[in-house]
């Protein structure tokens, strides 16, 4: 039985002085926005809200008795009975010693509208709290997490105008919404509200045309990059390689780690689905085939 043998540096060999060049102004805007928040907050990070959001999806998507059973025998922090972003003031009685900076907008629990100041310093240790919590539950009671997975896919694949906070707007185009759901995205259905979304799951509010078109994009795109993984230095492969990356990277980050709004967070990648999906029909005979033709198609 013959292997194919795939060698690496046929990614980065070719053209590597151009790549590089021409990655030096995202490598180094994104290096600079973590650079600023070690700088800022002491944290090396591009958020560091991180633990308050895996808790919203792992430890307050487990019942409350039980939490409480968890923080009596001291295996959870008081923080697990605390739901995540409250106002500073909260932490600051649970994290007396959180430093002061000198600076009003990291020092004070509120802004000067009068709403909490989600800047303050304390989120930062809040979060780490957050996040230890989570993590023990996962290792403890792992089947709330995996149930909560299965709920944020399903408000994933719904319409990004099904957000709470944006129905006062959608209310004055509600028809005009309703059948861009039903036309564009196969939901028939646009009633759910948050809490409806976050605890039942409805056929009619899914959006099937959302499935259909993610399901193709992913897996149609996986197919074509492994028959042609001889050749994914080619412009066209590593393209579609790009694009296929960002999809899963949203998809996996948003549904494993938070809860709510994992339908928002799926529409900043809309875009790339639909090219691949369009790509993939396009593409479903030959394109499908290794070399020869993949060379025609790039």
């Amino acid at each position: 039985m013959a292997f194919c043998h795939f060698d690496l540096r046929v990614i980065f060999l070719p053209g590597r002085k151009m790549v590089i060049f021409a990655a030096i102004v995202p490598i180094t805007l994104v290096t600079g926005w973590y650079a600023k928040n070690l700088f800022q907050v002491g944290e090396f990070t591009a958020s560091s809200w991180a633990g308050m959001n895996i808790s919203k999806i792992v430890t307050f998507r487990t019942p409350e008795k039980e939490r409480k059973q968890l923080v009596k025998s001291g295996e959870l922090s008081r923080f697990a009975l605390i739901p995540p972003f409250r106002n500073p003031l909260v932490y600051l009685e649970l994290l007396p010693n959180t430093p002061t900076t000198g600076i009003p907008l990291l020092d004070k629990p509120e802004t000067s509208l009068g709403t909490r100041n989600f800047h303050h310093l304390v989120y930062v240790q809040a979060s780490k709290n957050y996040l230890k919590d989570a993590l023990t539950i996962i290792r403890l009671k792992p089947q709330y997490y995996f149930r909560s997975i299965g709920q944020a896919f399903y408000i994933y694949f719904h319409s990004s105008s099904d957000y709470d906070p944006v129905l006062e707007n959608r209310g004055r185009i509600m028809s005009l919404d309703i059948w861009w759901n039903r036309l564009f995205y196969g939901q028939w259905q646009s009633n759910e509200t948050s809490i409806d979304r976050n605890v039942s799951r409805s056929a009619e509010h899914v959006g099937w045309v959302i499935v259909i078109v993610f399901l193709t994009a992913v897996i149609g795109t996986a197919v074509y990059l492994w028959r042609q993984r001889d050749q994914l230095s080619a412009p066209l492969n590593l393209l579609t390689l790009f694009m296929l990356y960002n999809i899963l990277f949203v998809t996996l980050a948003g549904n494993l780690m938070d809860i709510g709004e994992n339908n928002r967070f799926r529409f900043v990648i809309d875009p790339l689905l639909l090219v691949l999906f369009i790509f993939i029909i396009r593409n479903a005979g030959p394109a499908f085939l290794p070399n020869k033709v993949g060379d025609k198609n790039g």
